[in-house]
């Protein structure tokens, strides 16, 4: 199944689908960090307003695509979609609307800025069928330069924790 949705997502163009390939939710336009080859290193400039998406817009989307049989849902785009406070509750609907061909799609810095006992994060992480994690370097210093307001311990405890999480 996930073959298929590649070369769907690949060629999407050339096919004339009757429906979307995948959805790309944007859960929260804001970011707890300050990359410095990212428009949020500049708060005062961004070309977007920050904010997060409520769940009654999340679940009108994601029904829909249910309804239509969307295969893949990504909660990712300007912003990092682990600091909408509803993250936990709006994985879980979409996970439980989800049929065994949906893929649902998370890229998170990983850098929650919370020691890492939050787990309702982590539990949200893990209903989706895969999590990327921004990581640039394995080296701290590196890391730290790169992901400006990062920091290279919590985000390797916050990966060690989810890697080991129950049922992931």
């Amino acid at each position: 199944a996930y073959i298929e949705y590649r070369e769907k997502y690949l060629n999407a163009p050339k096919l004339n689908l009757d429906r979307p390939v995948d959805i790309s939710l944007e859960l929260s336009s804001l970011c707890n960090m300050a990359c410095v080859y990212c428009y949020h290193n500049d708060k005062k400039n961004l070309p977007f307003k920050q904010n997060i998406m409520v769940p009654a817009t999340f679940k009108k989307i994601v029904m829909q695509a249910a309804i239509l049989g969307v295969h893949s849902l990504k909660f990712n785009w300007r912003g990092e979609s682990t600091m909408n406070p509803m993250f936990r509750n709006m994985t879980k609907y979409a996970r439980d609307l989800a049929t065994g061909s949906t893929f649902i799609d998370r890229l998170t810095n990983s850098n929650f800025k919370f020691d890492t006992n939050r787990d309702d994060i982590f539990e949200g992480l893990s209903f989706q069928t895969k999590v990327k994690v921004s990581y640039d370097s394995f080296r701290a210093e590196v890391f730290e330069k790169q992901r400006y307001l990062g920091n290279h311990a919590l985000t390797t405890a916050n990966i060690e924790k989810f890697y080991n999480w129950p049922g992931r």
